[in-house]
């Protein structure tokens, strides 16, 4: 008995080996092209600044910052690269086939969701005052709406949204309403349509409360879904501004439907499946593929 489990623990142990080197090599491969695109952006930055011979006003640290921000520019550049292959690769198969989870991913997602948040942010700070100024002329109310909403672990955190709907809404989720319709405001159809109320999320991206792809989190009063999630195991899991289920479906999908697609996800969540699911609801949105109000 002893010698059978020693020959279980061992290759327990071998096969522990090879997923953590099979992980190794899978974020090499990825990594590669955003390294490149690192060096490039900023060999590029560093040759348009002295090569235009830009004026720094006699401030030195210019220079530096534009180098910087030539290299954050290389670091999306290529993850579009592999956004697009893995898209292509996609399409060629008629499936996502990706590698499993390997231990670097959850370090590796969160540094990919702090650069990225924090760039974005940064991009989308004026037009983000801009929608918010609009909110507020176009109807009664605040710019935001802060719901109540479960995040890893069945915990309860607020996250905002550009406000979309009445102030005299239900706080329930649009499914459960008969017609949701007639709470949207005017300028609330055309941020649902764009996706851009869910610009705000980028601070809960930034405070590690969600992540850009995840379950989409359940409001607090959704209890059948929390119930099947939890079941299931998927409450483990980050919330996050996308997923598998909305990408498959979103407002179309029945809640066992999407619970089943979150759990898939769990089980084959890696950051080539993450980049797949950030360019289809890319795709989606520019659609407007599965929204229905």
């Amino acid at each position: 008995m002893d010698s059978i489990d020693g020959m279980h623990k061992k290759g327990a142990l071998v096969q522990e080996f090879r997923s953590f080197f099979n992980g190794l090599r899978m974020l090499s491969e990825d990594w590669k092209i955003i390294l490149v695109g690192l060096l490039s952006g900023a060999a590029i930055a560093a040759l348009c600044w002295w090569g235009l011979d830009l004026p720094d006003g006699g401030k030195a640290w210019k220079a530096p910052v534009f180098v910087s921000l030539g290299a954050c520019l290389g670091v999306l550049f290529s993850l579009l690269v592999v956004m697009f292959a893995t898209w292509v690769t996609m399409v060629l198969e008629g499936s996502v086939t990706v590698a499993g989870r390997s231990r670097w991913y959850g370090m590796l997602k969160r540094a990919v969701d702090l650069l990225s948040a924090s760039v974005l942010a940064l991009l989308m700070l004026l037009p983000m005052v801009v929608i918010a100024l609009l909110v507020r002329v176009s109807s009664a109310g605040p710019a935001l709406y802060w719901s109540e909403r479960i995040g890893t672990g069945n915990r309860v955190f607020r996250m905002p949204k550009f406000r979309s709907m009445r102030t005299d809404t239900p706080p329930m989720a649009t499914h459960l309403m008969t017609d949701p319709a007639q709470y949207l405001t005017a300028f609330g159809r055309f941020l649902r349509r764009t996706s851009l109320d869910e610009l705000p999320q980028l601070w809960c991206i930034l405070n590690g409360e969600m992540s850009f792809v995840g379950p989409r989190p359940a409001l607090f009063n959704q209890e059948d879904l929390i119930e099947l999630r939890t079941e299931l195991g998927v409450d483990e899991l980050v919330p996050g501004l996308t997923g598998w289920a909305q990408v498959n479906g979103r407002d179309e999908l029945p809640i066992d439907e999407k619970v089943r697609l979150d759990a898939e996800y769990l089980e084959r969540r890696s950051i080539a499946f993450d980049l797949a699911i950030l360019w289809l609801t890319f795709l989606n949105v520019v659609s407007r593929k599965g929204i229905s109000h």
